[in-house]
């Protein structure tokens, strides 16, 4: 027997049970003086102080060593165990990390001249308030084309060891050579920055003093970008 209600669809396993029955007893299963006794009481709002204090007193937890955090509220057969702090990055011996170095990857991060069309910067796609991604289902290339997926998130790469969403990239050296030199990404390449980096004086005192080059190339770009992130 199959009873539709208002209030639903009802299954009826004997058919010795009416539908008035049937009926009557879902709607005592949801009245609200059987599951009272079920409920947790809400608990109270915290006031504008409580709230402030509370979360002061988080941060003063967490910033500190982990076996210094509040214990967690879990059952006895569970195992706990904290994730920890994330390691140091380890920078690849062939690009090796100076505070030079990783400014100067900051700045070519943000610079729209590392692209062809002068529009675009990596941090277009990689925007830090957006999680360091671009909040797009498809991102946007060169001259606005748009392109078949959307940009990951940076944050953390410097663990990784595979990058861009089919893992085709082993380095972060490799994974922003290939970004700048794709016609429908950043379209860029060698004579642009000879043309366009070269030329501005302040990149070329950043370049000699880092890399030790008179004139910067996508292999030198890469790699200060690289070490920014």
């Amino acid at each position: 027997m199959l009873i539709i209600a208002s209030h639903g669809i009802v299954m009826a396993q004997d058919p010795a049970v009416t539908a008035q029955e049937l009926i009557a007893d879902a709607a005592d299963s949801r009245s609200p003086a059987n599951n009272a006794s079920n409920r947790l009481k809400p608990r109270p709002l915290m006031t504008d102080e409580e709230r402030t204090a509370y979360f002061a007193d988080l941060r003063e937890w967490y910033e500190t060593d982990p076996k210094n955090w509040p214990a967690p509220e879990v059952d006895a057969s569970v195992e706990h165990r904290e994730l920890g702090s994330l390691p140091l990055v380890k920078h690849p011996p062939e690009n090796p990390f100076s505070e030079a170095k990783r400014d100067l990857g900051r700045q070519l991060f943000y610079d729209p001249r590392l692209s062809g069309s002068g529009q675009i910067a990596c941090a277009s796609c990689h925007d830090s308030d957006l999680g360091w991604s671009d909040g797009r289902t498809s991102s946007f290339g060169h001259n606005r084309r748009l392109l078949k997926r959307n940009a990951p998130s940076i944050l953390n790469s410097g663990h990784r060891d595979m990058l861009f969403w089919d893992g085709r990239a082993v380095s972060l050296e490799q994974q922003a050579k290939e970004v700048l030199a794709n016609e429908d990404e950043m379209h860029s390449g060698d004579m642009l920055f000879v043309e366009k980096i070269a030329g501005i004086p302040d990149y070329v005192r950043q370049f000699k003093e880092v890399f030790s080059v008179e004139t910067p190339n996508i292999e030198t770009v890469a790699n200060a970008i690289a070490c920014f992130e």
